[in-house]
């Protein structure tokens, strides 16, 4: 952990705000901005994927937010939700995702 400003160790690890929404998925369609879905379960992934990639359905009621450029509607853009509005991004190094 870093030190704070008096030299002492931080007992916090650093957080991105979206641990507690873990295990996440995101699907990324050509022209489309990525969308966030949270607490995956096998099911539940299979499921969306099935609904969004073959029926063109993007479940926006178990959508948490989109990233990127574009919107889809009914699902906010994930830094409007108020858990990740106020963060200041500085770098996104340990954020990747798969492309089909």
């Amino acid at each position: 952990h870093p030190p704070d400003r008096q030299g002492r160790a931080n007992d916090q690890a650093p957080r991105c705000g979206a641990c507690f929404v873990e295990p996440m998925m995101d699907i990324e369609k050509p022209g489309g901005p990525r969308i966030c879905y949270a607490e995956m379960t096998p099911e539940k992934a299979r499921s969306i994927v099935r609904s969004y990639l073959k029926d063109g359905d993007p479940c926006a009621d178990q959508a948490l937010g989109t990233l990127g450029e574009g919107t889809v509607p009914g699902i906010p853009h994930l830094f409007e939700l108020p858990v990740f509005a106020p963060q200041v991004r500085i770098a996104t190094l340990w954020f990747y995702h798969v492309h089909q």
